[in-house]
């Protein structure tokens, strides 16, 4: 079975493109367990939405996977074996999917929590039904929520949305999810300093294209004859948003003390205050001269690693 005419277009968004201009696919699947080489897909859920936080469609259909569920996953997302008795295979489901995908005609930016595990899932079904993989790229929000909320212990969709007031009734049914997901997304990007380019999002977060694989526990894969494009499987590195900028330049100019996030370093992920004195730049690199107040002496920071900028 070749790829359906809806499948998502050929080429992937922009990385200078305004996350404004893009749509957003929020997905999630519930499976039979955690490998995607040996388990299988029981539903998928998805939504499609703007920045703005409009859903402009909805995916969700359970899916057939043709072997019991077994007992400690049922009581996990609560689907059992009746619910998937009459559903569709995989194999079935997944064209209807990638249509849906491709309804909005944009090339869009798909999205998931953990995203490896659904990619992992989604990426075997595509190859065992020869199917090839949409030019979509994929970015896991646990991932950013890492790097925009670094202090923070659990990055857990369930923490995430409380974290965020976002209410999930069905917890562990795909579409639920995906609408969770959906709003902490929105919650996350726009969190000052806003993240405003796919180039920016992919830079924090980004997985890179789904692909026609079956990942086994080892690491190794067995490939499909086509694979997606999408952005370069080259990770860029992170590059702060222009509000970070603009905060320490507007410390430096006021002398303000403030408190930054900073991921490197003896200490690691750390909150520090400081007092900026300067940008420079050193070997390519903007660095920041401060006088650190945690450590009572003068340091330098680079400037990518400064994950968020406060005032006292």
């Amino acid at each position: 079975m070749g790829p359906s005419a809806a499948a998502p277009p050929a080429v992937p968004p922009d990385p200078d493109a305004a996350l404004g201009d893009v749509c957003f696919v929020a997905f999630d699947l519930e499976t039979t367990g955690c490998t995607a080489a040996s388990d299988r897909t029981v539903e998928i859920g998805a939504v499609r939405f703007d920045l703005a936080g409009r859903e402009l469609g909805t995916f969700e259909e359970l899916v057939n996977p043709g072997r019991p569920i077994p007992a400690n996953v049922i009581r996990v997302h609560g689907i059992t074996d009746a619910h998937v008795v009459d559903a569709a295979p995989m194999a079935a489901v997944l064209p209807r999917f990638l249509d849906w995908i491709g309804e909005s005609g944009a090339p869009p930016v798909l999205m998931a929590h953990n995203a490896r595990f659904d990619m992992g899932f989604v990426g075997a079904g595509l190859h065992r039904a020869g199917l090839t993989a949409p030019a979509a790229p994929v970015i896991d929000t646990v991932r950013l929520s890492r790097r925009r909320m670094p202090t923070e212990r659990s990055h857990s969709l369930k923490n995430c949305a409380a974290r965020f007031g976002v209410t999930n009734d069905r917890a562990h049914r795909a579409l639920s999810d995906a609408r969770a997901l959906m709003a902490v997304f929105l919650n996350l990007v726009q969190r000052p300093p806003a993240v405003r380019t796919v180039g920016q999002l992919d830079a924090l977060c980004g997985c890179g294209p789904l692909r026609a694989e079956i990942a086994t526990p080892r690491g190794g894969v067995t490939t499909g004859s086509s694979t997606g494009v999408g952005w370069p499987r080259r990770r860029r590195r992170y590059e702060p948003p222009p509000g970070d900028h603009a905060a320490l330049t507007a410390a430096i100019a006021t002398r303000t003390t403030v408190r930054i996030v900073y991921d490197g370093g003896t200490k690691g992920v750390a909150a520090r205050s400081v007092t900026p004195r300067s940008l420079r730049r050193r070997g390519g690199e903007l660095y920041l001269f401060a006088w650190c107040h945690t450590d009572a002496k003068e340091k330098q920071y680079r400037v990518d690693r400064i994950r968020e900028v406060t005032t006292r």
